[in-house]
């Protein structure tokens, strides 16, 4: 259409007026329809000159007025502003104004009623579809009246009044269909609104497009996204804005997944690319794009559902690490690290001295060697998959971990960097790698997590992994229904060793009563120290309380001896609070709560004793 024609009839860019001014066309459309109806019973003898020209002006005048009032927007402040209702009873008006002098004809035009009702079906919710109703009722029994009254030679009474009892069944068949489609017609109108109501308020851009790529429906976050207004995306042609560089890759996922919705109709079907796409200002982004197909329920047809995601920052961070490992791996090429060349089998095929002085071979003695002979049969597999990993995917293995037995039968870590060897042709051929000693690393890392642990003067256990053990000794006592007992020793007479001897005293006696209690209980008990001169015993497997009792009698007995210290001697007792479970309770912390107050009561009875919690 002419851009000034299109802008003389549509003079706005809202597609909802469009679409109300669209409509009134093609109700202007049927006018003409009626209009030649009318011209040929005019010619035709059945309606008179008088009547046939004052409809004529009428109807003309009628969408004149009607035109007038969408074309300048009064209609957007009314209630309805398709004016669906108003344009119906000016129809029915004007229908039965010809009828009036159709003679013979009338039933003819009073297809015309059936017509208009029809349409209204689809425009008017059921209340206001059954005003129209009533109207275009009482309209035609006018009709009738005025036929009566003024011309009632010729006309056949008994036909009219059927014909208005066709008509009035009509109108009811048609308010019941009316209402059930007004009730589907709200509730797609809810389901839109929830839809709606979700793609608002997402970031991603969700496309619908046809079998013809063709896009149906942009969500509102395109605006964001690339900067165009949904309206505009709806009118663009299939791949518009797509970069060179992922137009090859795009049409052909969607030719693929378009191909197998046709013949895998059961199947969900999805295909996820990366793409450049230019924003609406000229600036091309990384997106992220889903593809999916989507049918009707019964799965005959199709359209494409997209999603897109921007993942510009994304990409630009993934970009920051590959150049931080570009640099790395650059950095490790100029330092004295270990290098080796190994077959497809594992067998080392070259290496430099630093590589060789790490097993504690030398560089001939290494070549021919399997790798699996340095190392333990679980590092060997652990290695034998990084290598695996590396031949399937031609991707390179960085930082794995390798436990290495020199010839002397020493161990030390290594770190490895592994990548794929291969011939001019490009056929893989064996691996070579970087490798650098971090067993000091390793034993710093052992270190750091065995002093979490353990107390630095003594070296038992602290709390925190008495805890731990504790959890795991109740479990162990509950599943194999027996006892264990925790202990809570106290030493007396320690602060007169402090006292009198000095701390260094007071640190070696400590370090001595730890290993006595060590040597009263069994490898698979626990003894940690929870204070100062505090400690903990967790004995498992008590079968019966005396079972604790001879562990604390024996503790009290070996605690007790003299401890000889730089020519003199110390002395020191224990008080122990004892309390088992599940006699006791099963929870980790009242044991240990018990037993403490069990030691309390036995200082205060007179020390270097036991004391259950509960007599037993």
């Amino acid at each position: 259409m002419n851009k000034s024609i299109k802008a003389l009839i549509f003079p706005t860019d809202d597609p909802k007026q469009v679409l109300r001014i669209s409509r009134f066309l093609m109700a202007s459309a049927a006018y003409f329809i009626c209009a030649v109806l009318c011209t040929f019973a005019y010619i035709a003898g059945f309606v008179t000159k008088e009547a046939y020209f004052g409809w004529l002006a009428a109807a003309v005048s009628i969408n004149i007025v009607l035109f007038v009032v969408f074309r300048t927007g009064l209609n957007q402040r009314m209630a309805d502003p398709s004016l669906t209702a108003l344009q119906m009873c000016s129809a029915i008006v004007m229908v039965m104004y010809v009828m009036m002098f159709a003679n013979e004809t009338r039933g003819v035009f009073l297809l015309i009623y059936v017509v208009i009702l029809l349409f209204g079906i689809f425009r008017l919710d059921t209340r206001r579809f059954l005003y129209v109703s009533i109207f275009t009722l009482l309209t035609y029994g006018g009709v009738i009246v005025q036929l009566h009254l003024y011309r009632p030679q010729g006309v056949n009474f008994s036909m009219e009044y059927l014909q208005w009892v066709v008509l009035a069944g009509v109108v009811i068949l048609f308010s019941v269909i009316g209402g059930h489609i007004s009730g589907l017609r709200n509730k797609i109108s809810k389901d839109r609104s929830t839809i709606q109501r979700l793609t608002d308020n997402i970031p991603d851009v969700i496309f619908v497009f046809d079998t013809n790529l063709n896009c149906t429906y942009v969500s509102p976050s395109v605006k964001i996204l690339l900067g165009y207004e949904p309206e505009e995306v709806l009118k663009q042609k299939p791949f518009d804005g797509i970069t060179a560089s992922s137009l090859d890759l795009t049409i052909r996922t969607v030719s693929e997944i378009i191909e197998l919705a046709k013949t895998q109709q059961g199947e969900d079907i999805s295909r996820t690319i990366e793409m450049k796409i230019y924003r609406k200002d000229g600036i091309a982004i990384c997106t992220e794009m889903k593809f999916a197909i989507i049918r009707d329920k019964q799965k005959k047809s199709f359209e494409i559902l997209a999603v897109m995601r921007d993942i510009s920052e994304r990409k630009k961070m993934m970009e920051a690490i590959r150049r931080g490992e570009e640099k790395y791996r650059t950095i490790l090429e100029h330092i004295q690290e270990g290098y080796f060349e190994v077959d497809l089998k594992g067998d080392f095929t070259f290496c430099n001295d630093s590589m060789a002085r790490l097993t504690g071979c030398t560089s001939e003695e290494l070549i021919g060697m399997n790798h699996k002979h340095f190392t333990t049969k679980e590092t060997a597999e652990k290695v034998f998959q990084e290598f695996n990993n590396v031949l399937k995917t031609g991707e390179p293995s960085r930082g794995f971990e390798w436990l290495i037995i020199r010839k002397d039968q020493t161990q030390r870590y290594i770190e490895a960097s592994v990548t794929l060897k291969k011939s001019s042709s490009g056929k893989p051929i064996g691996f070579e790698g970087m490798v650098r000693d971090v067993t000091e690393r390793k034993l710093i890392e052992e270190q750091i997590k065995h002093l979490a642990t353990h107390d630095v003067l003594t070296d038992l256990p602290t709390m925190r992994l008495a805890k731990d053990r504790l959890k795991m000794s109740i479990s162990l006592a509950q599943r194999n229904k027996t006892m264990m007992a925790v202990m809570f020793i106290d030493l007396d007479g320690f602060k007169e060793v402090n006292d009198t001897l000095g701390h260094d005293a007071g640190d070696y006696v400590l370090k001595q009563v730890a290993d006595r209690l060590l040597s009263c209980v069994r490898a698979s008990d626990t003894v940690a120290r929870v204070g100062g001169d505090e400690f903990l015993i967790i004995a498992n497997g008590i079968h019966v309380p005396e079972n604790a009792e001879q562990i604390a009698r024996k503790v009290i007995g070996v605690v007790s001896q003299p401890i000889n210290y730089n020519g003199g001697q110390a002395v020191v007792g224990s008080s122990i609070g004892i309390a088992l479970c599940p006699n006791d309770g099963q929870d980790m912390d009242q044991l240990i709560k018990k037993a403490d107050d069990a030691m309390y009561k036995i200082k205060k009875t007179g020390k270097n004793g036991y004391c259950f919690i509960n007599p037993q």
